[in-house]
């Protein structure tokens, strides 16, 4: 990024460096610095000009600003609709503004697949997985596997989202089927040991983990794992021992230190908990997770004024963002039920479960107890 700065700095008007160098910014999560290089040399930029449209669409997408990018983005689909980039792009606006119907749709479009795009669709299973649009990531993966049925990317995609899904035994049949080829591959291992902790089975997740940490104790996805593996079997210290051991230079800090938070919470440290999510939202806003525990928290703490202001201060400001105001629905949700304000919990509630990505547990226990 030094580089293209500099490159940017000696031509201010080189748009194509301009919109890399915001593009990864954001891949980087240096969204402040993204949104200044947006600002300075590409938001003048002519929306009647087709090859500055080009450039600025994929950046408004990773800027988190769908609704700005869907009109170019639906002509350069209607001009080229052969050109998977720009289906790939669209899909991806499509789900940012929560319309999954559209997107799908998209992706069904996509179901002749050449061997040469498989990356290609890989990569936005991957996303759309990311994102918590497992249908969708699965419509991918499922049309990577009918043309190449021994992919090894696709099949660990697959499982995953079987997990994500508490199909514990289906995602165990998809890795019996790799395991011949797989067993010390890295994605392979790190989605061993999430069957192993969603079915409870903590010693042989704890085994996968230690095992790959052997092989590389600096792996900071594995460290955080077994991480948040003891997290999730109750043993707090050895977590927090764990994800502190990430440093704050490394790509994986903030999910580390999220994390953390979150197992200071379970374990009532309300205050310790709130600190680390107020420093994670101020680093990046558009990561609703901080924000989410730290209404929880404040609910538990007594503060449910102060909870629910911000809560409907983030949906006022959070609208198009589909999957944020949904988590954010459920989070003041279980502070309705808290406070016995039973109707308004119940409208929450409603409003998640309305929405695929409240499709949760969660939601529905919360809409049961509610009514």
């Amino acid at each position: 990024s030094e580089q293209l700065r500099r490159v940017l700095m000696e031509d201010p008007d080189d748009i194509e460096t301009a919109a890399t160098l915001a593009r990864l910014y954001t891949w980087t999560k240096d969204f402040h610095k993204a949104e200044d290089v947006y600002r300075k040399h590409l938001q003048s930029l002519d929306p009647r000009k087709e090859s500055d449209q080009v450039l600025l669409a994929p950046v408004l997408l990773d800027l988190h600003r769908p609704k700005e990018a869907l009109e170019t983005l639906q002509r350069l689909h209607r001009k080229t609709p052969d050109d998977l980039r720009w289906s790939i792009y669209l899909a991806r606006c499509f789900t940012q503004l929560g319309q999954h119907e559209d997107a799908s749709e998209i992706l069904d479009r996509m179901s002749e697949v050449h061997t040469a795009t498989i990356n290609e669709r890989l990569e936005l299973a991957s996303y759309l997985a990311l994102v918590g649009s497992y249908k969708n990531a699965m419509k991918m993966y499922d049309q990577v596997l009918d043309v190449a049925p021994t992919n090894r990317a696709a099949k660990i995609g697959s499982a995953r989202i079987q997990l994500h899904a508490f199909l514990p035994s289906s995602a165990k049949r998809t890795l019996d089927s790799l395991e011949s080829d797989m067993g010390s591959d890295r994605q392979y291992q790190l989605t061993l040991g999430s069957y192993y902790v969603l079915i409870g089975d903590y010693a042989e997740a704890e085994g996968v983990f230690k095992e790959a940490l052997s092989r590389n104790s600096e792996d900071h996805e594995f460290r955080i794992a077994i991480g948040d593996m003891y997290r999730v079997s109750g043993e707090y210290e050895k977590a927090s021992g764990e994800l502190r051991k990430i440093p704050k230079f490394s790509s994986r800090s903030r999910e580390a230190r999220y994390l953390l938070a979150k197992s200071l919470s379970e374990q009532h440290q309300f205050e310790e908990s709130n600190t680390l999510c107020q420093v994670l939202y101020t680093e990046d806003g558009r990561d609703p997770r901080p924000l989410l525990l730290l209404v929880r928290n404040l609910g538990k703490l007594g503060s449910a004024t102060q909870a629910e202001a911000l809560g409907r201060k983030f949906l006022e400001l959070n609208r198009n963002d589909a999957y944020a105001t949904v988590n954010m629905d459920i989070a003041l949700g279980n502070l309705m039920l808290d406070e016995e304000r039973y109707l308004e919990a119940a409208r929450l509630f409603q409003s998640a479960t309305s929405h695929p990505y409240g499709q949760l547990a969660e939601a529905y226990y919360g809409l049961a107890k509610a009514q």
